[in-house]
């Protein structure tokens, strides 16, 4: 019917600048439960390279192939550098056309001002997060209260993802203050 809620994908992403580090993605199939939301990750991945425009190129393509009616990213620090690049209409490197979409939350009026405003609902689909002060801990807390209920379920088991990490080359040359802090 008409308005009754419906499943929808939504993508939330890591953005990474600093030389090597990536941006992590994650693609959820959201689904309305009686009295929550469920989240499903249904594709994980990273994209291996710091340049914005390309980062955005990248999500943007993800928003197409799973029709995303949501797009969350990390905005804080140097994430905040995507916003122009998810907002504007942009170009990929095979020369496919890639539109723009507006933010949602965006994070002052200045920033407002300038930003592409789209008549369209359906390309208003981006959402910042800005995790500093009280509301980094209460995200924290929602998060960590997510997992311990089990809500919120990880890929990999934790004794898994220790001992792969344990054979890594770095975690063997750490003292043994460090693997103790970590294991």
């Amino acid at each position: 019917e008409k308005g009754a809620p419906h499943d929808f994908y939504a993508i939330s992403c890591d953005v990474a600048k600093d030389g090597s580090a990536n941006t992590a993605v994650i693609v959820y199939r959201v689904s309305y439960g009686e009295y929550a939301c469920n989240y499903r990750t249904v594709y994980a991945t990273t994209i291996d390279t710091s340049d914005f425009e390309e980062v955005a190129n990248a999500l943007k393509v993800m928003v197409r192939d799973y029709n995303a009616e949501m797009l969350i990213y990390d905005a804080n620090g140097v994430g905040a550098g995507l916003r122009d690049w998810l907002n504007k209409p942009t170009i990929t490197r095979d020369g496919l056309p890639m539109p723009g979409y507006g933010i949602i939350n965006p994070p002052n009026k200045e920033v407002e001002a300038i930003l592409i405003k789209y008549r369209d609902p359906s390309r208003n689909i981006i959402y910042e997060i800005k995790s500093g002060g009280n509301k980094g801990s209460d995200i924290h807390k929602t998060f960590m209260g997510k997992v311990g209920s089990g809500n919120i379920r990880f890929l990999v088991k934790s004794t898994e993802a220790l001992a792969a990490f344990s054979k890594n080359k770095n975690f063997c040359e750490m003292s043994k203050f460090k693997k103790d802090a970590i294991m």
